[in-house]
């Protein structure tokens, strides 16, 4: 019997977008739907529609739904007029620093994306939250899949459909080593979820141990069948690594050093961006910009001079 599912196996690779998928399948299934039933009556002799005696369902076996499938509603229900609307937004209130960044990612992802993989570094207050939620709104504005992350519940509460990166990839907890995987089976939802996703947004990855990047890059690998960093799937890192490190149970100072991502085999793949304009304090006074001054001159990074603060 010929099934939507067949064709849409098929076809795959040839769809842009997974909008562009389902519609397909929607039209498709009404079509199957009326060719399995004409050639099923000429296989029982039937020429005048004697399908009483036979289950629908038996008929339309195979033919999927036409409404969104579960793994994609969720995160394809944006009003991608809205969505267009907030991108145009904060687009124009980019400053030249975040605007230069922003460019260089939408490039990347649309040319090459397979090395696209970005850390932005910043201090508080430079919009790097900001910065996420314009290429988040300009992908949803388009119907693509757009995952937000972060290592902790309150950074993820500022992501628009963020979640904790334990939730979204399943990190294992206490067992987690150099050579962990996430347990998320290839024909699971939640792999057709990743094999679909446009770009992911990992916030405040500096307080992640490297093992948890480790271990979602070995499952993005596996679920997209690709060996490229991340299963090819475009990614934005951010946050300081002046602040919080990662936490390591009993360990010394060398250990916390270890821990970090960039000590990952995976750093290498990264290019680093960095937000330099403090945002916050553009109309701060002088107590309030002694304070950063303060603060600028125990930053271990040092890209521009305060007067851009």
């Amino acid at each position: 019997m010929i099934t939507a599912e067949l064709l849409d196996f098929y076809f795959a690779s040839r769809f842009e977008s997974p909008e562009q998928r389902v519609r397909f399948v929607r039209q498709s299934t009404v079509v199957l739907r009326d060719l399995n039933v004409f050639v099923m009556l000429r296989c029982l002799g039937s020429p005048h529609g004697y399908v009483t005696r036979y289950s629908s369902a038996w008929l339309l076996r195979g033919c999927p739904s036409v409404d969104w499938p579960k793994w994609a509603q969720k995160e394809l229900a944006y009003d991608r007029e809205e969505q267009r609307q907030c991108a145009d937004r904060i687009a124009s209130a980019l400053n030249h620093g975040q605007q230069a960044v922003f460019d260089e990612i939408v490039n990347a992802v649309e040319s090459r994306p397979d090395d696209a993989h970005f850390f932005i570094q910043g201090p508080g207050g430079t919009g790097k939250t900001f910065l996420y939620r314009g290429l988040c709104a300009h992908y949803r504005s388009q119907g693509h899949i757009f995952l937000c992350v972060a290592s902790s519940g309150i950074a993820a509460l500022l992501l628009p459909g963020g979640r904790t990166a334990h939730s979204r990839f399943k990190i294992p907890l206490d067992s987690l080593t150099g050579e962990s995987i996430c347990p998320i089976s290839k024909a699971s939802p939640e792999a057709e979820l990743f094999r679909h996703t446009r770009l992911i947004i990992w916030d405040e990855v500096p307080m992640q141990h490297k093992y948890c990047f480790e271990a979602v890059d070995r499952t993005l690998r596996d679920i997209c069948d690709v060996d490229s960093i991340f299963g090819g799937i475009p990614t934005v890192f951010g946050g300081d690594f002046a602040q919080i490190m990662p936490v390591v149970r009993h360990g010394r100072r060398q250990d916390l050093v270890r821990a970090n991502l960039q000590t990952s085999p995976l750093w290498s793949h990264i290019s680093v961006r960095y937000l330099t304009e403090n945002m916050r304090v553009r109309n701060a006074g002088p107590e309030n910009r002694r304070f950063i001054q303060w603060l600028h001159d125990r930053h271990p990074n040092k890209q521009s001079p305060i007067n851009q603060y």
